[in-house]
């Protein structure tokens, strides 16, 4: 069932320009948007439409693999003397990288298997 809205309705590939005149600028001045509708069993408009469709499937490809390697960084990385090991015995005495970052120099200088100068670096770091 379709839900009572009845077929999708498409609009037709469009593809707009800017005219420019033998001189180099705009024709008719302001905003000379020309809008060209070419027939749907064009070849140039389905040459075109590949073209769009890859430019933004790499672009989408591109922003999915940055946001991915974002979402995996924590501010605790980059910290000296703060390896894999002490992030994990960090965080677990912890819980949290926030409430890593709301304590105090000595509540981190008390966690066992942290040493001071590790601690204040984090300090440092988070504050």
């Amino acid at each position: 069932m379709d839900g009572g809205r009845g077929a999708a309705i498409h609009s037709p590939e469009r593809i707009c320009y800017r005219a420019v005149g033998s001189t180099g600028v705009r024709e008719g001045g302001g905003n000379s948007v020309k809008r060209v509708v070419p027939p749907a069993n064009d070849p140039g408009l389905h040459l075109l439409m590949r073209l769009r469709d890859e430019a933004h499937r790499f672009a989408i490809k591109f922003h999915r693999k940055r946001r991915g390697k974002s979402a995996q960084r924590s501010v605790l990385d980059g910290i000296p003397g703060l390896g894999k090991k002490r992030r994990v015995i960090l965080l677990r005495h912890f819980g949290s990288v926030g409430a890593v970052r709301s304590a105090s120099l000595d509540r981190l200088k008390a966690v066992k298997g942290l040493p001071s100068p590790v601690a204040e670096a984090i300090f440092e770091k988070l504050h």
